[in-house]
């Protein structure tokens, strides 16, 4: 059994339990940081009662309430210490606070297979952008946020891999792909897309009004002059109303509206530009003026 507490901005508090239920308490921590012991009762008579006789039987929540009862003791103790600033702690703040009373490697993320850096290329390499640990973020789909993760994208293999806090700098845990909703990697954003039957990440490169611009990052390991090296490709996909096709040409502009010929020719006659996919950063510029000129 797996629990976590979060503080949110107005002071709520959502607990929540892996494969079990959510148990929410609100109350206004700026309102009531004077006196802890009433947050504390409110919040031990809401677990008790709703956790008792909406989830779980008599031996279960037993051992529910020794694991709230220990966390309770850490918010008192952590809260008390911090004084009036315990009161403006936002959700990122109290996880990190919270994971330092628990410990990160038990916090609900390190849970996958392991995953050995190494590659079988002596000059490439398989992941995307850097084959170092860079720091980032993360959504599950139980709602759970991690943030400051040290992680890599395998995108040969097209998996996430987050650095384990007990293995040093060598190797990480891969992610279950159906685990992960979306993540955020030195600054390029992610998301989980389902295609032809097969889940993959996918980054965000435009996220307009009427469609969102994807792009799939691939390596595939290649034989040249006696060695291997990986060699880098992307596919585009426009994603509309929940339905993704791969953009090929003009024509695939036609899943957005039955007037994309239109909508071309006027972006053409204004700013003297096509569709081009040859360079990215054009590509983007090009779809975001047709996404304006859809509200025409």
């Amino acid at each position: 059994m797996e629990g976590r507490g979060r503080w949110g901005l107005g002071g709520g508090v959502v607990f929540k339990i892996s494969g079990h239920c959510n148990i929410s308490w609100s109350g206004s921590l700026a309102r009531h940081s004077k006196n802890m012991s009433r947050i504390i009762a409110e919040l031990v008579v809401t677990l008790l009662n709703k956790a008792g006789h909406k989830c779980f039987g008599k031996v279960i929540m037993k051992k529910l309430a020794r694991f709230y009862f220990t966390s309770l003791l850490l918010l008192v103790f952590g809260f008390q210490a911090a004084g009036q600033e315990g009161a403006g702690l936002v959700m990122t703040d109290f996880a990190k606070w919270y994971d330092s009373q628990i410990g990160v490697a038990h916090n609900g993320l390190y849970s996958g297979t392991i995953y050995i850096m190494l590659s079988p290329s002596r000059t490439t390499h398989q992941f995307y952008l850097t084959n170092r640990w860079k720091e980032g973020s993360l959504v599950l789909v139980n709602g759970q946020i991690y943030n400051d993760v040290p992680m890599v994208l395998d995108i040969e293999k097209q998996l996430l891999v987050v650095q384990h806090p007990r293995f040093g700098q060598r190797d990480g845990i891969q992610l279950d792909i159906g685990s992960v909703v979306s993540f955020n990697l030195d600054g390029h954003f992610f998301r989980k897309i389902e295609l032809n039957d097969n889940e993959g990440f996918y980054e965000v490169l435009l996220d307009g009004k009427h469609f969102s611009l994807m792009a799939q990052r691939m390596k595939s390991l290649e034989a040249e002059g006696g060695s291997s090296i990986f060699k880098e490709n992307t596919d585009y996909f426009l994603l509309k109303d929940g339905f993704a096709a791969p953009l090929k040409n003009r024509k695939s502009l036609e899943i957005l509206t039955l007037q994309s010929k239109v909508v071309a020719k006027q972006i053409q006659k204004q700013h003297k530009m096509r569709l081009n996919k040859s360079k990215e950063d054009k590509l983007i510029n090009y779809l975001r003026l047709f996404d304006e000129e859809m509200e025409n």
